[in-house]
Protein backbone atom coordinates (compact mmCIF):
# COMPACT_ATOMS: atom_id res chain seq x y z
CA UNK A 1 0.00 0.00 0.00
CA UNK A 2 1.44 3.39 -0.92
CA UNK A 3 2.63 5.52 1.97
CA UNK A 4 0.64 8.49 0.71
CA UNK A 5 -2.63 6.60 0.99
CA UNK A 6 -1.79 5.35 4.49
CA UNK A 7 -0.91 8.80 5.70
CA UNK A 8 -4.11 10.17 4.18
CA UNK A 9 -6.19 7.56 5.97
CA UNK A 10 -4.57 8.49 9.34
CA UNK A 11 -5.26 12.11 8.73
CA UNK A 12 -8.91 11.43 7.86
CA UNK A 13 -9.31 9.05 10.77
CA UNK A 14 -7.86 11.49 13.30
CA UNK A 15 -9.97 14.26 11.86
CA UNK A 16 -13.10 12.16 12.23
CA UNK A 17 -12.26 11.28 15.82
CA UNK A 18 -11.54 14.90 16.65
CA UNK A 19 -14.83 16.01 15.09
CA UNK A 20 -16.77 13.35 17.04
CA UNK A 21 -15.14 14.36 20.32
CA UNK A 22 -15.85 18.03 19.69
CA UNK A 23 -19.49 17.31 18.88
CA UNK A 24 -19.86 15.19 22.01
CA UNK A 25 -18.25 17.90 24.14
CA UNK A 26 -20.55 20.52 22.65
CA UNK A 27 -23.62 18.41 23.43
CA UNK A 28 -22.45 17.88 27.04
CA UNK A 29 -21.87 21.60 27.55
CA UNK A 30 -25.45 22.46 26.65
CA UNK A 31 -27.95 21.19 29.33
CA UNK A 32 -30.81 19.12 27.96
CA UNK A 33 -34.26 20.68 27.63
CA UNK A 34 -35.66 18.73 30.59
CA UNK A 35 -32.94 20.05 32.87
CA UNK A 36 -33.60 23.60 31.68
CA UNK A 37 -37.27 23.23 32.59
CA UNK A 38 -36.35 21.90 36.05
CA UNK A 39 -34.03 24.85 36.65
CA UNK A 40 -36.66 27.38 35.57
CA UNK A 41 -39.34 25.70 37.68
CA UNK A 42 -37.08 25.66 40.75
CA UNK A 43 -36.31 29.34 40.28
CA UNK A 44 -40.01 30.25 40.01
CA UNK A 45 -40.96 28.12 43.02
CA UNK A 46 -38.13 29.63 45.06
CA UNK A 47 -39.30 33.18 44.37
CA UNK A 48 -42.88 32.28 45.29
CA UNK A 49 -41.82 30.59 48.54
CA UNK A 50 -39.50 33.46 49.41
CA UNK A 51 -42.32 35.98 49.01
CA UNK A 52 -44.61 33.92 51.30
CA UNK A 53 -42.00 33.71 54.08
CA UNK A 54 -41.15 30.02 53.61
CA UNK A 55 -37.45 30.68 53.45
CA UNK A 56 -36.28 27.13 54.18
CA UNK A 57 -38.14 25.71 51.19
CA UNK A 58 -37.11 28.66 49.04
CA UNK A 59 -33.47 28.05 49.91
CA UNK A 60 -33.69 24.45 48.68
CA UNK A 61 -35.08 25.63 45.34
CA UNK A 62 -32.38 28.28 44.89
CA UNK A 63 -29.64 25.77 45.71
CA UNK A 64 -31.07 23.46 43.05
CA UNK A 65 -31.28 26.07 40.29
CA UNK A 66 -27.93 27.59 41.26
CA UNK A 67 -26.01 24.51 40.11
CA UNK A 68 -23.59 24.69 37.21
CA UNK A 69 -25.80 22.35 35.17
CA UNK A 70 -28.46 25.06 34.87
CA UNK A 71 -28.35 27.81 32.23
CA UNK A 72 -25.94 30.54 33.19
CA UNK A 73 -28.58 33.26 33.46
CA UNK A 74 -30.81 31.14 35.72
CA UNK A 75 -27.79 30.07 37.74
CA UNK A 76 -26.70 33.67 38.32
CA UNK A 77 -30.17 34.78 39.44
CA UNK A 78 -30.61 31.80 41.77
CA UNK A 79 -27.26 32.40 43.44
CA UNK A 80 -28.23 36.03 44.06
CA UNK A 81 -31.63 35.02 45.44
CA UNK A 82 -29.96 32.40 47.63
CA UNK A 83 -27.75 35.06 49.20
CA UNK A 84 -30.80 37.26 49.86
CA UNK A 85 -32.64 34.34 51.44
CA UNK A 86 -29.74 33.47 53.73
CA UNK A 87 -29.51 37.10 54.81
CA UNK A 88 -33.24 37.28 55.64
CA UNK A 89 -33.51 33.84 57.26
CA UNK A 90 -33.54 34.00 61.10
CA UNK A 91 -31.42 31.63 63.17
CA UNK A 92 -31.64 30.50 66.80
CA UNK A 93 -29.25 28.95 69.29
CA UNK A 94 -30.94 26.56 71.72
CA UNK A 95 -29.69 25.82 75.24
CA UNK A 96 -31.19 23.08 77.40
CA UNK A 97 -30.46 23.37 81.13
CA UNK A 98 -31.50 21.66 84.34
CA UNK A 99 -33.20 23.45 87.21
CA UNK A 100 -29.81 23.91 88.91
CA UNK A 101 -28.39 25.66 85.83
CA UNK A 102 -26.31 22.74 84.52
CA UNK A 103 -26.37 22.68 80.73
CA UNK A 104 -27.31 19.41 79.03
CA UNK A 105 -25.34 17.96 76.14
CA UNK A 106 -27.83 15.34 74.98
CA UNK A 107 -31.53 14.68 74.94
CA UNK A 108 -34.64 14.64 72.81
CA UNK A 109 -35.27 18.16 71.52
CA UNK A 110 -37.87 19.04 68.90
CA UNK A 111 -38.58 22.22 66.98
CA UNK A 112 -42.18 22.39 65.77
CA UNK A 113 -42.33 18.61 66.19
CA UNK A 114 -39.17 18.03 64.13
CA UNK A 115 -36.16 16.46 65.91
CA UNK A 116 -33.12 18.74 66.10
CA UNK A 117 -29.65 18.51 67.63
CA UNK A 118 -28.89 21.85 69.31
CA UNK A 119 -26.07 20.61 71.53
CA UNK A 120 -23.29 21.54 69.09
CA UNK A 121 -23.98 25.23 69.66
CA UNK A 122 -24.47 25.97 65.96
CA UNK A 123 -27.29 28.28 64.85
CA UNK A 124 -30.42 26.63 63.48
CA UNK A 125 -32.14 28.07 60.41
CA UNK A 126 -35.91 28.49 60.49
CA UNK A 127 -38.73 30.44 58.88
CA UNK A 128 -39.94 33.74 60.35
CA UNK A 129 -42.93 33.48 62.68
CA UNK A 130 -44.00 31.65 65.86
CA UNK A 131 -42.31 28.38 66.81
CA UNK A 132 -42.40 25.87 69.65
CA UNK A 133 -39.46 24.07 71.25
CA UNK A 134 -39.90 20.89 73.28
CA UNK A 135 -37.38 18.85 75.26
CA UNK A 136 -37.68 15.49 76.99
CA UNK A 137 -35.36 14.16 79.70
CA UNK A 138 -36.56 10.90 81.21
CA UNK A 139 -40.01 11.53 82.65
CA UNK A 140 -39.51 15.30 82.71
CA UNK A 141 -40.42 17.58 79.84
CA UNK A 142 -40.35 21.29 79.15
CA UNK A 143 -41.34 23.57 76.30
CA UNK A 144 -41.04 27.17 75.17
CA UNK A 145 -42.62 29.28 72.46
CA UNK A 146 -40.93 32.16 70.67
CA UNK A 147 -41.20 34.31 67.56
CA UNK A 148 -38.41 34.30 64.98
CA UNK A 149 -37.99 37.73 63.39
CA UNK A 150 -36.85 37.96 59.79
CA UNK A 151 -33.16 38.87 59.64
CA UNK A 152 -32.55 38.14 63.34
CA UNK A 153 -29.46 35.99 63.83
CA UNK A 154 -28.40 33.69 66.69
CA UNK A 155 -31.44 34.36 68.89
CA UNK A 156 -30.90 32.56 72.21
CA UNK A 157 -33.77 30.32 73.33
CA UNK A 158 -33.39 28.52 76.66
CA UNK A 159 -35.29 25.43 77.75
CA UNK A 160 -35.20 24.93 81.53
CA UNK A 161 -36.42 21.82 83.30
CA UNK A 162 -38.38 22.34 86.51
CA UNK A 163 -36.92 20.87 89.72
CA UNK A 164 -38.17 17.36 90.50
CA UNK A 165 -40.95 17.13 93.06
CA UNK A 166 -40.19 15.58 96.43
CA UNK A 167 -41.26 11.97 96.84
CA UNK A 168 -43.48 12.71 99.83
CA UNK A 169 -45.46 15.35 97.97
CA UNK A 170 -47.27 12.85 95.78
CA UNK A 171 -48.14 10.49 98.65
CA UNK A 172 -49.38 13.13 101.10
CA UNK A 173 -52.53 14.86 99.89
CA UNK A 174 -52.69 18.54 100.56
CA UNK A 175 -55.59 19.85 102.65
CA UNK A 176 -58.28 21.66 100.70
CA UNK A 177 -58.08 25.44 100.75
CA UNK A 178 -60.27 27.11 103.37
CA UNK A 179 -63.68 28.24 102.25
CA UNK A 180 -63.98 31.99 102.40
CA UNK A 181 -67.49 33.31 103.01
CA UNK A 182 -68.32 36.98 102.48
CA UNK A 183 -69.97 38.66 105.48
CA UNK A 184 -72.22 41.67 104.98
CA UNK A 185 -72.32 43.97 107.97
CA UNK A 186 -75.71 45.47 109.03
CA UNK A 187 -75.17 48.81 107.35
CA UNK A 188 -78.82 49.53 106.71
CA UNK A 189 -79.68 48.69 110.33
CA UNK A 190 -77.16 51.17 111.65
CA UNK A 191 -78.31 53.85 109.22
CA UNK A 192 -81.97 53.43 110.16
CA UNK A 193 -81.11 53.24 113.86
CA UNK A 194 -78.99 56.36 113.60
CA UNK A 195 -81.81 58.25 111.90
CA UNK A 196 -84.28 57.10 114.57
CA UNK A 197 -81.98 58.02 117.45
CA UNK A 198 -81.15 61.37 115.92
CA UNK A 199 -84.82 62.15 115.32
CA UNK A 200 -85.82 61.15 118.85
CA UNK A 201 -82.97 63.14 120.32
CA UNK A 202 -83.94 66.16 118.28
CA UNK A 203 -87.54 65.98 119.49
CA UNK A 204 -86.48 65.66 123.15
CA UNK A 205 -83.98 68.46 122.80
CA UNK A 206 -86.64 70.66 121.22
CA UNK A 207 -89.10 69.94 124.04
CA UNK A 208 -86.46 70.59 126.67
CA UNK A 209 -85.45 73.83 125.02
CA UNK A 210 -89.06 74.94 124.76
CA UNK A 211 -89.73 74.20 128.45
CA UNK A 212 -86.49 75.93 129.45
CA UNK A 213 -87.42 79.06 127.51
CA UNK A 214 -90.93 79.04 129.00
CA UNK A 215 -89.57 78.80 132.54
CA UNK A 216 -87.02 81.49 131.86
CA UNK A 217 -89.67 83.93 130.62
CA UNK A 218 -92.05 83.31 133.54
CA UNK A 219 -90.84 82.19 136.92
CA UNK A 220 -87.21 82.40 135.97
CA UNK A 221 -87.26 86.18 136.16
CA UNK A 222 -88.42 86.10 139.79
CA UNK A 223 -86.50 82.96 140.76
CA UNK A 224 -89.62 81.13 141.85
CA UNK A 225 -89.43 78.17 139.38
CA UNK A 226 -89.88 74.74 140.88
CA UNK A 227 -86.69 72.70 140.98
CA UNK A 228 -88.45 69.67 139.49
CA UNK A 229 -89.53 71.65 136.43
CA UNK A 230 -86.02 72.97 135.91
CA UNK A 231 -84.47 69.50 136.22
CA UNK A 232 -87.02 68.01 133.81
CA UNK A 233 -86.20 70.53 131.09
CA UNK A 234 -82.46 70.09 131.61
CA UNK A 235 -82.79 66.29 131.51
CA UNK A 236 -84.59 66.50 128.17
CA UNK A 237 -81.83 68.71 126.80
CA UNK A 238 -79.08 66.34 127.96
CA UNK A 239 -80.85 63.19 126.75
CA UNK A 240 -81.64 64.88 123.45
CA UNK A 241 -77.98 65.82 122.96
CA UNK A 242 -76.85 62.27 123.76
CA UNK A 243 -79.39 60.70 121.40
CA UNK A 244 -78.53 63.08 118.56
CA UNK A 245 -74.80 62.41 119.00
CA UNK A 246 -75.38 58.65 119.16
CA UNK A 247 -77.57 58.79 116.06
CA UNK A 248 -74.92 60.70 114.12
CA UNK A 249 -72.26 58.13 115.07
CA UNK A 250 -74.52 55.19 114.15
CA UNK A 251 -75.41 56.86 110.86
CA UNK A 252 -71.74 57.35 109.97
CA UNK A 253 -70.82 53.75 110.84
CA UNK A 254 -73.77 52.43 108.84
CA UNK A 255 -72.79 54.42 105.75
CA UNK A 256 -69.20 53.18 106.10
CA UNK A 257 -70.24 49.52 106.14
CA UNK A 258 -72.57 50.09 103.19
CA UNK A 259 -69.86 51.46 100.90
CA UNK A 260 -66.92 49.25 101.96
CA UNK A 261 -66.29 45.80 100.34
CA UNK A 262 -67.78 42.82 102.20
CA UNK A 263 -65.64 41.22 104.87
CA UNK A 264 -64.45 37.64 104.17
CA UNK A 265 -64.43 35.12 106.99
CA UNK A 266 -62.72 31.71 106.78
CA UNK A 267 -64.80 28.64 107.41
CA UNK A 268 -64.70 27.52 111.03
CA UNK A 269 -64.00 31.02 112.33
CA UNK A 270 -66.42 32.79 114.63
CA UNK A 271 -68.34 35.12 112.35
CA UNK A 272 -70.78 37.85 113.36
CA UNK A 273 -74.42 37.68 112.43
CA UNK A 274 -75.17 38.36 108.79
CA UNK A 275 -78.05 40.66 108.06
CA UNK A 276 -79.59 40.51 104.60
CA UNK A 277 -81.83 43.25 103.27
Amino acid sequence: MPVVHTRLRWILSCGGVAWALAAKSSRAADPPAARNEQCASAAEDGQRLQASGKLLDARERFVSCGQSTCPRRVQTDCIRWLEQTDEAMPTVVVRVVRADGEELTSGDVRLDGRPIHPFDGLPIRLDPGPHKLEAQMGESSTSATFVAVQGEKRKLVKLTFAPPAARGDAATPRPPPPVVTPVRWPGWTLVLGGVALGGTGGVLWGLGRSEHDALASSCGQTGTCAESSTRASQAKLVVGDVLVLTGVVALGIGIYFMVRPPTHVRSGALAPFVFSF
